[in-house]
């Protein structure tokens, strides 16, 4: 298959941002983890944000540049459904050869309690371009979630909605890709904690598994920096709340860095495709203070 065959594909693995890669192996992850956990996670309080900061990032694979990808949180506080609330957004759009090919982008938004650090509504809009205007946007109703059922809407091409219901299984409760990202980087525990969450990717949900591997250096645009890596294995679940087994687990780790500001520096995801990769190239401090507090 010729690498212009292979871009479309590759480039809607990255815009996903890790819950779609390799299907190598049909082993799910485990609902309740390989350890017992000594942390939390998500950890209880406010969300692990500073108003106003900027995260910017390429997404490769082949040595090809498929991607700009720029995460941003907002520099005020708002009110969502009588809860004060705090957005964080992240856009990714093809570059280069990728657009040529076919120009595609995905926009995300959440919405986090900015006391709680939980997800109140979040919303994805996927466009694809040259021929193909099609835009889908998916909004998961956090705010909703109610005797284990969670709304997830459908918004189609045609302005028709479709609301579906997914089944919560506990001890789980969901969160979106956004909410995940923000809680990997208030995590600081120790090597080998592993922790099983439901993360919304879309319109579907991924039974997530992630590990806490350890501390290592790692090589970014912005040099070698000191760095803690996570691994995770997702599965999709099924409405009922089971998993998938006619879709394969996939991987990714994730080095995010290990000092005060906690910046992830590089997400790889493992794809039929090839390794994918989401590597740091700028970072902008916000102003003012992490919502979280100190570290």
């Amino acid at each position: 298959m010729s690498l212009r065959r292979q871009l479309p594909p590759l480039l809607f693995a990255a815009l996903v941002v890790g819950c779609s890669g390799s299907s190598k192996t049909s082993t799910p992850a485990s609902p309740n983890g390989a350890h017992a956990a000594a942390t939390a996670f998500p950890a209880a309080g406010p969300p692990f944000v500073v108003p106003g900061e900027r995260m910017t990032y390429r997404v490769t694979a082949h040595e090809v540049t498929l991607a700009a990808f720029a995460l941003e949180v907002g520099t005020q506080k708002e009110t969502l459904h009588d809860r004060p609330a705090i957005i964080v957004q992240a856009g990714a759009e093809s570059t280069g050869v990728a657009a040529l090919v076919k120009p595609l982008k995905a926009e995300f938004a959440t919405w986090l309690d900015t006391e709680t650090g939980e997800p109140l509504v979040f919303r994805v809009t996927e466009t694809a371009g040259r021929g193909d205007e099609t835009i889908e946007s998916n909004e998961a109703r956090f705010t909703e979630l109610a005797e284990g059922k969670l709304p997830i809407a459908t918004k189609r091409p045609d302005g028709t909605e479709i609301v579906e219901i997914q089944n919560v299984v506990p001890p789980q409760k969901p969160i979106d890709t956004m909410t995940f990202l923000m809680a990997l980087r208030a995590w600081d525990g120790q090597a080998g904690e592993t922790h099983s969450i439901d993360v919304v990717r879309s319109r579907f949900v991924w039974r997530t598994q992630v590990k806490l591997v350890g501390r290592t250096p790692v090589v970014t645009d912005l040099g070698e920096l000191p760095a803690v890596k996570f691994d995770a294995t997702t599965s999709r679940i099924m409405r009922d709340g089971s998993i998938d087994k006619g879709t394969e687990a996939r991987h990714f780790s994730m080095w995010i860095s290990d000092d005060a500001d906690r910046v992830p520096l590089l997400l790889v995801a493992e794809s039929d495709y090839g390794d994918i990769k989401l590597e740091i190239v700028d970072y902008a401090a916000g102003s003012g203070h992490n919502l979280a507090g100190s570290r």
